[in-house]
């Protein structure tokens, strides 16, 4: 931190970019970022992607993170954006200097607390995750618990979002019907699924009578579980204050509708694992599912933490429209 702020007190540009000893800056990286800047109006904070190399030893292919959508209550819960993806004009932000690690998350959760960054399509550069001598820091849980505390007395309590941000877009409709096709298959019988939201989530998301079961929660009274629970739960915030990971199978999801991780938390606290996953969805599990049987590699691109290959045919093979763009 302190060898950061070094840097800052010393910079006299008008644009800010981090790099670190892990990191190769893409060569067109500072272009990118300032033709972004002149071209929009009043932008001065802009996030872009990043290619990650498979831990040292592993024969994986590299991947793309990048975040098709900034949630800043999910960037408070998971640290998805690098410190060399971000680049902003100057200001009196600094690096907490006693922090032992994590000074790059604490940062970039405190850069956007109020300005929302520009997403931009354009590679940073590559993190190599398996470089040594990475700075680490013994009990890292507690360490992340406490930074997560700061993060939600920044955030106090969470906006309530207008009713027109609840919308599923094209790709979150494909990529939920994705998601019941893949996780009927694995099963073997159509999924027991519960929709204890305000609207209807069958109408606009593929399913066949082979792949799912519906059960809307209209009543007061808790619906009928079958004998190993529901396998997929869709909730926004209309949904009832009821125990709903109860009604739960083992490897089931809470699939939220509503765009923010953050809600998930406040109103499922025992779940063990929550995501945000599309443009406007959560997913929430009482263990971490292996997301790439559940979902294409098209999805994976989508997901705001989850990286995926960049070899992977479903992901990077364009349409015909696609290689005209």
């Amino acid at each position: 931190g302190a060898a950061r702020n070094t840097g800052l007190n010393a910079a006299r540009g008008e644009i800010v970019t981090f790099l670190d000893d892990d990191n190769t800056m893409h060569r067109n990286w500072l272009k990118s970022v300032v033709v972004s800047m002149e071209t929009s109006d009043g932008c001065g904070l802009v996030v872009g992607a990043q290619i990650v190399m498979p831990e040292g030893g592993d024969q994986g292919l590299p991947s793309l993170r990048f975040p098709v959508r900034f949630d800043w209550p999910a960037l408070t819960r998971y640290n998805y954006i690098d410190m060399a993806m971000v680049a902003h004009r100057p200001r009196d932000l600094r690096f907490d200097e006693y922090l032992p690690a994590f000074v790059d998350w604490d940062y970039v959760v405190r850069l956007t607390m109020e300005e929302s960054p520009l997403l931009i399509p354009a590679i940073s550069g590559v993190y190599e995750t398996g470089a040594p001598a990475r700075v680490s820091h013994g009990d890292r849980g507690t360490l992340l618990a406490e930074l997560q505390n700061r993060f939600a007395l920044l955030a106090g309590p969470l906006p309530r979002r207008p009713e027109s941000d609840h919308a599923l877009t094209t790709d979150d409709c494909t990529a939920l019907g994705a998601l019941i096709k893949r996780k009927s298959a694995l099963v073997g019988r159509p999924l027991e699924i519960l929709v204890a939201a305000k609207r209807s989530i069958s109408s606009s998301v593929p399913w066949t009578p082979r792949t799912a079961k519906w059960t809307m929660f209209e009543t007061p009274d808790p619906p009928s579980t079958p004998r190993d629970g529901f396998d997929l739960i869709f909730v926004d915030r209309t949904s009832r204050p009821i125990d709903l990971p109860a009604l739960l199978s083992e490897d089931g999801l809470i699939v939220g509708i509503d765009g923010s991780v953050g809600q998930q938390d406040l109103a499922y606290p025992g779940l063990e694992f929550s995501r945000l996953i599309g443009d406007g969805l959560w997913i929430a599990a009482k263990s971490a599912p292996d997301l790439a049987t559940v979902f294409p590699g098209s999805t994976l691109v989508k997901l705001a933490e989850q990286t995926t290959s960049l070899s992977d045919s479903e992901t990077l093979r364009p349409t015909g429209s696609e290689r005209q763009g």
